[in-house]
Formats: structure tokens, C-alpha cells, sequence
């Protein structure tokens, strides 16, 4: 839903009233209201980024030990080395795009990630035991083959760990914790703030009967 359309005001109250940390506590967790239904959208295009960017810093890690170990390698490397670079811009996109307009954007349709740090933690924490078992039954001959190829091996398992908790523990994170990072946005961006309290004034439910805030 897209919480940029104005309606004619109903009870307007100012954005400051619904940031208030008593009017929030009063507010059951479970209520639905604009601000908490923008908050998710922003814990979620934050986890995005965070997966996207975190992903690519991995693949460029791996990019440049690949080319370390493998120099001949030209189209692994560089393939690797690219596609880091692609998700890294990608992540940049969607913080300027995204979140810079997180009060007038569409919100995200459903999310598959995880809910929580633990959550998260814990399904990257398997997924990297998984790959890294493989990993070692593969290679394991590169531990008796010098220290060279043996930290390769321990190496490439370091980034399968970071590739994992940067897909599934980071966006975790961020959702569990996005009512806190969206209020921590409000405080530092003028034009978010500007947005929001012109919104606050005016809301007007367009589907249910749900208020502006809190949050």
C-alpha cells in the first residue's frame, strides 16, 4: 500500500505525538498503523540491502582468492569479481531509491526472511556447516598439500560463513529490529520527517480503520 496519498484529515495528530515512546508502549504489539506498517517496509529494504551487499562483498573476497590461487583462471575470477561489484551497486541502489523514499514507496509484498538475529543466525550457521562439510570432503587433500593451499580451504569457508550470514542473519536483524533503525532514520532525515508529519496531519485510512501511528 502506498501511504503517500493524502486524505482529508481525521483527527490529525502531529508526527511528534505518535513518536512518543509512551503513546508506543500503550499501543499493543500487534496493532497495525502506517508508521508500523512503513517501519516494516524500511526493516525490510534494509535487510535487502544488507543481504545484496553483504553477497557481493563476498563474491569479490572470493573473486580475488581465486585469483590469488588460480591467476590462470581469468573467467572464474573475473566472473566472481564482477558479479560482487554488480550486487555491491545494487545495494547502493536500493538505499538512494528505497530507503531515501521509504514514505512514498510501495511496500514490499510479502518477505521470506528471517524474522529474527536468531532466526537468521541459525539457518546461516547450518547452511555454512553444510557447504563447508562438502567443502572439506572435497579439498581435503589441500591440508596436507602445504600452508598455502590449506588456508584457501579454511579461507573459501570463511566467505561461505559471511555469504550465509549476510543473506539470512542480516535481514533478520533488520526486520526484527526495523521499527528501531525507521525511527532512528526519522531522527536524522529532514525530508523524511517533513514527509511524514504533512501525512500524520492528513491521514485518513483508505481500507481499514487504522490510525498513523504509533510506532
Amino acid at each position: 500500500m502506498n501511504y503517500s496519498n493524502y486524505w482529508p484529515a481525521m483527527d490529525g495528530r502531529p508526527l511528534d505525538y505518535w513518536l512518543d515512546s509512551d503513546v508506543a508502549r500503550m499501543a499493543p504489539v500487534q496493532t497495525q498503523s502506517a508508521l508500523r506498517d512503513i517501519a516494516w517496509a524500511y526493516g525490510q529494504w534494509l535487510g535487502f540491502r544488507a543481504a545484496v551487499g553483504g553477497l557481493g562483498a563476498t563474491l569479490v573476497g572470493a573473486g580475488f582468492l581465486s585469483l590469488a590461487v588460480m591467476g590462470e583462471s581469468v573467467t572464474l575470477w573475473l566472473t566472481l569479481i564482477l558479479a560482487g561489484l554488480a550486487l555491491t551497486t545494487t545495494a547502493g541502489l536500493v538505499g538512494r531509491v528505497k530507503l531515501a523514499n521509504i514514505a512514498h514507496g510501495k511496500q514490499p509484498r510479502s518477505s521470506r526472511a528471517a524474522g529474527t538475529s536468531a532466526s537468521g543466525i541459525g539457518l546461516a550457521l547450518f547452511i555454512s556447516a553444510i557447504m563447508s562439510a562438502i567443502m572439506f570432503s572435497g579439498f581435503s587433500g589441500w591440508l596436507s598439500q602445504g600452508p598455502g593451499p590449506a588456508f584457501s580451504l579454511f579461507a573459501i569457508c570463511l566467505l561461505i560463513l559471511c555469504g550465509s550470514l549476510s543473506v539470512f542473519a542480516a535481514p533478520g536483524y533488520c526486520a526484527q529490529h526495523g521499527r528501531r533503525f525507521f525511527r532512528s532514520r526519522i531522527d536524522s532525515d529532514p525530508k523524511l520527517r517533513q514527509e511524514l508529519e504533512a501525512m500524520s496531519l492528513a491521514w485518513r485510512d483508505p481500507v481499514a480503520n487504522n490510525s498513523f501511528g504509533s510506532l
